[in-house]
């Protein structure tokens, strides 16, 4: 029994050796000695003749040049250079085990049919070069090079290619296959511009992909581990998927990238895509300034973050719950419009800019301190204290902060032009530089306020920070509060509104009116000094001191005293104005007075040749009548005092003849 069994298994062994030796054929070797060619056909050019399926090894220095004049498309196990220096051309070969290269230098120029097999060629020597164009069919294409290889023929089929082993290789045909292409290690480097199709999805797992100075478009771009590098080369793919390694060459294209599972992707490239980009899990590191495209969506989710690593640059948008780390870059984000909230936190010594229209709320307790700029659209708080006490902060372009109902405290504030606003939020800033726009959330703390440059700015919070408001140049209107604040009005300053501010001083070149043309404006202890203007208004000639528009004349309201500091040689302008049309109710042929300032514990130094009164802008015909100043208890008057009517004249003057007439001849009875 045993020895049937033993026979049994002799003959299955032998079948087997049969059939595979019919199969992958026999192992000739190139000699090239004394065939008088440099055929393959030659059978003296090898140790023995060679059939189809043999395995063919090229070895020796004798006709290192030779020619495949066996039909195109002959079949051919393992092809074996085990020497440099070969070429080898002619008709094309179908390959069942590969090619391996296991030293020196060696070009095969024969095209290549894998039949459908998936296959690697091994480049252990220094290089070798495939010339020909290569069919993968649908098997895949494996390239294990420990040396260099240059493939410039056109690979083509639905099949796949994978680069393996630590040597390079170059693409440089401009290949059609459209199954994936996969660096797992060493590197798979482009030596002309799409060498890769369109719809080939490129997945770098360990190696490097490096593109030079060379486009491409492709389809998905998956980057596990290793690197996409390039120089001025740019990568256009349908996504990117990364994990871990490092991107420097230019990553285009309307696809997104998306950042998964931990590790570390670094970023160099002037990428240009403009897709989403979206950091799940672990850090997206920058590498360089402006690695990512001024219109990608950036979102970074809880536990991922963004780090600028001290570069600077310019995103579509900012949202998500991770963090930001500037180091000491600077991040502008915005410019794509549209409103996202954003409730990580952004840490460093950098700075962060809202641009373009539509809304950023923050949320997060943020500690960056190099300053936030608002330029466009608008930063709303989410939530009190987002932004960090020593950072500044400048609101210019239009844009508007929005403290909503949430308070900060903030280093030095700036409005150039836009608003800053709230509802009951209170802003602290170390200081207050106005020019333009309007200011509407409640300013405190002990900083002052000055008010530059030419244009208007309006208070209108029930303000309550307590430094100084210095206006050297345009308009403060102030239609809330300021009353914990002393206000000085320089030259070339306006102070206007109908609200409450603290002592005012109005130097020489200074200028103030009550209300809103007309109105009443509030304030503590007044000084008018040399040179300083108060521009009075009024609409109607018989309304009321301080109302509103069409209903009276302006009124300074004074709780505290009036110093009148002007001098009789050096004064304190009195300018009158009807505004745009004629005050109502206005007769030139009767007096009038009104009330322009009250003080209520008084008035000193009051004398009306201290004024000087400019009706210029008085549109009123005034019928020879004049304006005047004068002071009742706490209370500074304006006065027009009427010319009488010319009958008024006549009448006077027939009774002043006739009382003349009478003497005479009472004092001529008497001479007789």
């Amino acid at each position: 029994m045993f020895k049937k069994l033993l026979y049994f298994v002799s003959a299955i062994i032998f079948i087997a050796v049969f059939i595979s030796s019919d199969l992958y054929g026999a192992e000739r070797t190139w000699d090239g000695g004394g065939g008088g060619d440099n055929n393959w056909n030659t059978a003296a050019n090898w140790d023995a003749a060679v059939n189809a399926d043999d395995a063919l090894t090229f070895a020796g220095l004798t006709q290192t040049t030779n020619n495949n004049d066996f039909a195109g498309g002959t079949s051919f196990g393992l092809i074996t250079f085990n020497a440099g220096g070969f070429t080898v051309g002619g008709n094309s070969v179908t390959l069942t085990s590969g090619i391996n290269n296991t030293t020196g230098t060696n070009v095969f120029n024969c095209g290549i049919s894998l039949n459908n097999v998936s296959q690697e060629f091994t480049v252990g020597g220094t290089s070798l070069t495939l010339g020909g164009a290569i069919s993968v069919g649908n098997a895949t294409l494996t390239i294990n090079s420990s040396g260099t290889s240059q493939i410039n023929g056109v690979i083509s089929g639905t099949g796949a290619v994978t680069k393996s082993g630590v040597g390079t290789t170059t693409l440089s045909g401009a290949n059609t296959y459209t199954g994936a292409t996969t660096v797992s290690t060493g590197s798979l480097k482009y030596g002309a511009s799409n060498v890769l199709s369109n719809s080939s999805a490129v997945t770098v797992s360990g190696g490097t992909l490096d593109i030079v100075s060379y486009d491409d478009t492709v389809a998905a771009v998956t980057l596990t581990s290793g690197a996409i590098t390039g120089t001025s080369g740019v990568l256009t793919g349908s996504s990117y998927a990364v994990e871990s390694g490092t991107i420097s060459a230019i990553l285009a294209g309307g696809g997104a990238l998306t950042k998964t599972t931990a590790g570390t992707i670094t970023l160099s490239g002037t990428n240009t895509y403009t897709g989403g980009t979206t950091i799940s899990a672990g850090s997206l590191q920058y590498g360089a300034s402006n690695v990512l495209s001024d219109t990608t969506a950036v979102s970074v989710s809880s536990g991922a973050v963004l780090d600028l690593a001290g570069y600077n640059d310019t995103i579509g948008s900012l949202a998500g719950e991770g963090n930001v780390t500037f180091g000491s870059g600077s991040l502008t984000a915005g410019g794509v419009g549209g409103n996202t909230n954003y409730s990580g936190i952004m840490s460093g010594t950098g700075s962060f800019t809202k641009a373009g229209s539509g809304t950023v709320t923050l949320s997060g307790a943020n500690t960056y301190s190099g300053g936030t700029t608002i330029s466009a659209g608008s930063l709303q708080y989410g939530a009190s204290n987002v932004l960090a006490n020593a950072g500044a902060i400048a609101v210019s372009g239009g844009g508007t902060l929005n403290i909503v109902s949430y308070d900060d405290t903030v280093a030095a504030v700036t409005l150039t032009s836009g608003a800053i606003t709230g509802t009951s939020g209170v802003l602290t800033g170390s200081s207050y530089a106005v020019e333009s726009g309007t200011i509407s959330a409640i300013l405190a703390g002990v900083g002052a306020l000055t008010k530059t440059a030419a244009g208007t700015v309006t208070l209108s919070g029930a303000n309550t920070y307590s430094g100084a408001t210095t206006i050297d140049i345009g308009t403060l209107s102030v239609t809330g509060t300021i009353a914990d604040s002393a206000v000085a009005i320089n030259s070339g300053g306006t102070l206007i509104g109908s609200g409450t501010v603290g002592d005012v001083v109005v130097a020489s070149g200074g200028t103030f009116s009550p209300g809103l043309s007309p109105g009443t404006l509030n304030s503590g202890a007044a000084v008018w000094e040399s040179g300083g203007t108060y521009l009075w208004e009024i609409n109607k000639a018989t309304g009321l001191k301080g109302a509103p528009l069409g209903l009276g004349w302006d009124w300074l309201d004074i709780t505290g005293g009036l110093s009148i500091t002007a001098t009789s040689g050096s004064k304190f302008n009195l300018d009158l104005s009807t505004m745009e049309v004629d005050a109502s109710n206005f007769n030139n042929l009767q007096d009038y007075l009104w009330v322009i300032a009250t003080a209520s514990t008084g008035i000193t130094s009051f004398s009306a040749d201290k004024f000087d009164i400019d009706s210029a802008l008085f549109t009123n015909a005034l019928g020879g009548g004049a304006f005047g100043i004068s002071q009742s208890g706490n209370d500074i008057n304006l006065t027009f005092t009427a010319v009488p009517e010319p009958s008024t004249y006549a009448l006077f003057g027939i009774g002043l003849l006739g009382l003349l007439g009478g003497w005479i001849r009472k004092k001529a009875v008497r001479t007789i």
